[in-house]
Formats: structure tokens, C-alpha cells, sequence
């Protein structure tokens, strides 16, 4: 012994590995683990990934947690939850799978994840090659869907290398909800014209109101999500063409999203849907409040609204405009909302006799107008220069009803039916 192993103090000898055993009495030649580092120096001699665990024998350490980003929520409410896998050994991780099933309870939104991929049908969440002492995270964002108490888990179910440490192998959040009274919504839903005629567009209008009174929530509700569908099988009747909703409303899923919706019905919300209905037939329409944050706890007879279309085949003797929207700029072209009366046929002798009345969207009525036309004699009428008392109306969408009686000479006045047709006028300007 020469000394060096015991230090300067010999009240003290040095253990330079920390394992118990002075130095004086360790071996510096000796390797009991093999590990390439001799006994002296080796903190834990009879473990080769002691101090080095390089080795692909050598386990890994993933440690899981999870968070969201509320614990208490209404139905309704979107939640964010956060999975982190931090590797504590200072290796990588090759391979990690962790569980993470959305629970009943949850309706899954989407995912975002920093490393991997999650498939949220099976709940897996896959991952390579996690760096030495980093961390990877996923983030899953679900909607509360009922009243209730639930828990969501993530685990790690396999690594390679192994996991060595299962203490930290799992994390669980729950998830209290919480229902306010007196939350209501109403959705009503109307159409300009429920009795076009085939190639006739029509106009869907969606008008969602807050009308809560609750106690204990005073602020606008938000995340309102409408569902518009046609019933099934009936979907070849309407062709659809546009819509208001700014990018709200999705026409292929049927989906209107409401971001937020404050109390009174100068706040409503309105969504009006444009199309072309297309053969002879019935069909209903409906839109429904599929749910919102907080959730309608009062009433919910009105979150449901339908409306039946009849189509009805064009005759030969039906009239109708020649165009539905018109300019009148002056320039010799299209000034003027004409009316066809023109009957194909050309029943020499008929008549028409008509009346229209045109309003704007708010129900103020910019025209009225009659007439009795003899057919052969005329076969257009000229109805409209869009001006209402001598002034020009703005541009924009206005709505008519055309009231109309086929006059036969030969049949008894008994025996002639009136008609109605209605639907938009676009004025441009």
C-alpha cells in the first residue's frame, strides 16, 4: 500500500466510487462487471451500465406525466391534454409506445404531437429514437361531452431498450364538470320558398339565439356547434351553392360553428344557405344544436328546427323572370326585372293575371305591382327598376311573392286556380 488510495486524511480514507469500500481495500486492476472500468472507480462493480449505459443491454428510464388544461369544465367545453415523456438516461430511447385512449365521456378533436405519431382509434402513441434527457410531448383536445366525473390515463406500455423504473410508467387526470341552470339556446330555420320549381334556387336561413337567465353564468356562450343535414336519401333534391357564414359552415359535413354568442336577440346569429333544387319530390331540412360551452340545461325541445320543401315540376305555362338578378346602370342591359308570361303553347286567347310584391330583407316592401296581359299580345312585362318612391334602393338580395291566375275564356271563372311563387332578386349596382 502506498498511500495513494487512502488520501491525505487517514481518519477519512477516500471512496472514490461512493460504493462503501474504501479505495485502500477496492481494486484498481480488477473489472468484476466487466464493464471496462476498474473496481476502484466503478460506483457500482457488479453492474455493467454502472457508470457507462451505453450498452443496448443497458434499461432506459422513460418517465410519463400528464396535465390539462382545466380540471373543471361544463359539457361542452374543449379540454387540452398534454402527454410528456421525459428519457432520464442519458442515452435515447429507440423505440416508446404509450397508451392514451380518449375515455367514454370525451369526444376527440384533434392532436398534435411534437414527436411520432398517435392514432386516436386505438389510442397509441408511437415514438422513435426519444433524445437523451429530452422530452417529447403530445397534446390531444377533446370535448366534455356529459355531466359526470373522468378520468383520462396515459402509460407506457413498451421501450427498447427496457424500462427499468415502473414507478413513473403512468400519469391520470381527472376531469369534474360542472352544468349551470338556466343556459338556453333556440335555433329556428325557415326557407324563402317552400314550394319551388325544379332549377329554382332557394334560400335556407339559420338563426340561433342565447336566451339564458342563469345565476351563475353571465358570459357569452361559446364553441356552438350547429348541424344542418337533409334527411337521408333526399340529398339529390338540393344542389348546394353558397352560404354567409364567412368559413364558419362547412356544406360537406354540415357543420356551423358559433366561436361565441352573447345573451339577447340582437345578438342572434344568422346563417343562410343558397341552392338549386334539382327534381320533383319532398324533403326536409333540419338544423340542430349538437352542443355548446356551457350546454343547453333548459330547454331543449328548441334546439331542433325542420322545414319541408315540395318541389314542384316548371309547366309550360308557369311564369317566371327571365333572370333573378338585374343592373340598372343605364347601360342598355339588363335595367329592368322582366317578367316572362309567354305561355310556350301558345294557347291563343289566355291571359294572366298578376300581382308582385318585392321586399327587402328586413320585411320593408319596395314594390307592389299588377297587371292583366293578354297572351299573344305580350309576352314579357317590364316590373321593376329598382327604385322605391322615386329613389334608388341599395344593392343586395331582395325577396318577392308572385300571385298569379291563368285566364281561360272558354272555362268558367269557378275553374281558375290561383297560384304563388316566391323567391330572392339579386340588384346589382
Amino acid at each position: 500500500m502506498d498511500g495513494e488510495e487512502v488520501g491525505p486524511d487517514v481518519q477519512n480514507p477516500l471512496d472514490e466510487d461512493g460504493d462503501g469500500i474504501i479505495d485502500a481495500l477496492d481494486s484498481n486492476t480488477e473489472d468484476t462487471d466487466g464493464d471496462d472500468v476498474n473496481d476502484q472507480q466503478d460506483p457500482a462493480n457488479e453492474n455493467a451500465c454502472i457508470p457507462d449505459n451505453s450498452s443496448i443491454d443497458c434499461p432506459v428510464d422513460p418517465e410519463i406525466t400528464k396535465e390539462a388544461d382545466r380540471t373543471n369544465a361544463a359539457p361542452g367545453d374543449e379540454v387540452v391534454f398534454t402527454v410528456t415523456v421525459r428519457n432520464l438516461t442519458n442515452k435515447p430511447v429507440n423505440e416508446a409506445e404509450i397508451g392514451d385512449f380518449i375515455e367514454s365521456g370525451f369526444d376527440y378533436v384533434s392532436h398534435t404531437a411534437s414527436l411520432g405519431i398517435y392514432d386516436n382509434q386505438l389510442g397509441r402513441w408511437e415514438l422513435e429514437n426519444i433524445p437523451a434527457l429530452e422530452s417529447e410531448t403530445l397534446e390531444i383536445r377533446v370535448i366534455v361531452l356529459e355531466d359526470g366525473t373522468y378520468t383520462n390515463t396515459a402509460e407506457l406500455l413498451s421501450s427498447l431498450p427496457l424500462d427499468d423504473n415502473s414507478e413513473n410508467d403512468t400519469a391520470t387526470v381527472t376531469i369534474e364538470t360542472q352544468v349551470y341552470e338556466g343556459i338556453e339556446l333556440a335555433v329556428e330555420k325557415s326557407v324563402n320558398n317552400e314550394t319551388p320549381l325544379v332549377g329554382e334556387e332557394i334560400t335556407f336561413t339559420i338563426t340561433v339565439t342565447n336566451l339564458s337567465d342563469s345565476p351563475d353564468f353571465s358570459g357569452p356562450i361559446t364553441n356552438i356547434i350547429v348541424r344542418d343535414s337533409i334527411e337521408s336519401g333526399k340529398e339529390a333534391f338540393f344542389e348546394y351553392l353558397s352560404d354567409n357564414s364567412g368559413g364558419n359552415y362547412d356544406n360537406t359535413t354540415g357543420l356551423w360553428v358559433i366561436p361565441s354568442l352573447s345573451v339577447g336577440d340582437e345578438n342572434a346569429a344568422e346563417l343562410q344557405i343558397t341552392g338549386r333544387v334539382t327534381a320533383v319530390g319532398s324533403f326536409r331540412n333540419t338544423a340542430i344544436i349538437d352542443r355548446s360551452s356551457p350546454r343547453d340545461s333548459k330547454d331543449a325541445t328548441n334546439n331542433q328546427s325542420t322545414i319541408e320543401v315540395t318541389i314542384n315540376e316548371r309547366t309550360s305555362a308557369d311564369p317566371g323572370f327571365l333572370f333573378n338578378q338585374f343592373s340598372p346602370n343605364g347601360d342598355g342591359t339588363n335595367d329592368v326585372l322582366r317578367l316572362n308570361l309567354e305561355d310556350p303553347i301558345t294557347n291563343i286567347g289566355m291571359g294572366i293575371e298578376y300581382s308582385i310584391s318585392i321586399v327587402d330583407r328586413y320585411g320593408n316592401t319596395v314594390f307592389d305591382g299588377a297587371d292583366t296581359v293578354q297572351y299573344g299580345t305580350q309576352s314579357v312585362a317590364d316590373v321593376w327598376d329598382g327604385t322605391f318612391k322615386g329613389k334608388e334602393v341599395p344593392k343586395g338580395t331582395y325577396f318577392y311573392v308572385l300571385d298569379y291566375i291563368l285566364i281561360d275564356p272558354q272555362s268558367p271563372v269557378s275553374n281558375r286556380s290561383r297560384s304563388t311563387d316566391k323567391g330572392w332578386i339579386q340588384l346589382i349596382r
